[in-house]
């Protein structure tokens, strides 16, 4: 487990609250509890690893109502509901709305813990991915603007000779942006660039 990782607890019940954090602390997992939704926001930092144990049934915001406050806010943190009677119709809303799972109370131990282990890295997985994507960014932002042209054509598979012609450039010229293209995003050759930048292509 990642130390570095929280694992939520959001439960109106008292009781709940202090067992589930009883057994995951001895379980080695750093945990924050919370009696409701409102004052699980106003605590929250989404710059923090983790995943979110929400009751789907409490007072005031629902579990579900969580669930698309979070989404609103563009926060992807994994949710495993827990219910004491499970409705189908809402557990399917759950699912539909991308929770990790949903369980019964009482919680088999075993189960929570493997479900936990699965959200938290499908959480890891997206903060890789986010990165990436980021860091691809800043790279493509050091591109000039002609740069940048030169840049979607090679995703093509466009060569050099068809790049001078397309941009009616010499050939020398054309070599020369892409050999630039090439070293501000720190790849050797066209299928590297290829490889890597395949999902920045314009639409």
């Amino acid at each position: 487990m990642d130390s570095e990782c929280v694992v939520y607890i959001v439960d109106d019940d008292l009781s709940v609250r202090k067992s589930l954090s009883w057994l995951l602390d001895s379980a080695g997992y750093l945990t924050k509890s919370s009696p409701s939704a409102q004052e699980f926001l106003d605590c929250y930092d989404p710059q923090c690893p983790g995943c979110l144990l929400l009751d789907l049934r409490m007072p005031g915001a629902s579990g579900l109502q969580l669930q698309s406050m979070l989404d609103a806010r563009q926060v992807s943190v994994p949710i495993i509901f827990i219910s004491g009677h499970v409705d189908v119709r809402l557990a399917s809303e759950a699912f539909r709305a991308g929770a990790c799972d949903v369980l019964t109370k009482p919680v088999d131990v075993d189960v929570l813990l493997e479900r936990i282990e699965e959200a938290l890295e499908k959480d890891r997985q997206h903060r890789r991915t986010v990165h990436t994507a980021d860091a691809k960014r800043q790279q493509l932002d050091l591109l000039t603007p002609k740069e940048s042209e030169v840049f979607q054509e090679l995703l093509k598979g466009r060569t050099i000779k068809q790049l001078a012609a397309q941009f009616e450039i010499t050939f020398q010229t054309a070599a020369k942006h892409r050999a630039r293209v090439l070293e501000k995003l720190k790849v050797d050759t066209d299928a590297q660039l290829i490889h890597a930048f395949q999902d920045c292509a314009a639409s």
